[in-house]
């Protein structure tokens, strides 16, 4: 998700192979290793 060119050539391809996108969902995040609590 770091380059903008490759998003646009990863949603390209999917409208290219399916004719439509219905929803893009951002799942991209950090991951924290440890407790959630004390």
């Amino acid at each position: 998700m770091e380059n903008p060119e490759e998003v646009d050539d990863a949603l390209s391809k999917a409208y290219a192979e399916t004719g439509r996108i219905d929803c893009v969902v951002n799942t991209a995040g950090v991951l924290r290793i440890g407790k959630l609590a004390g």
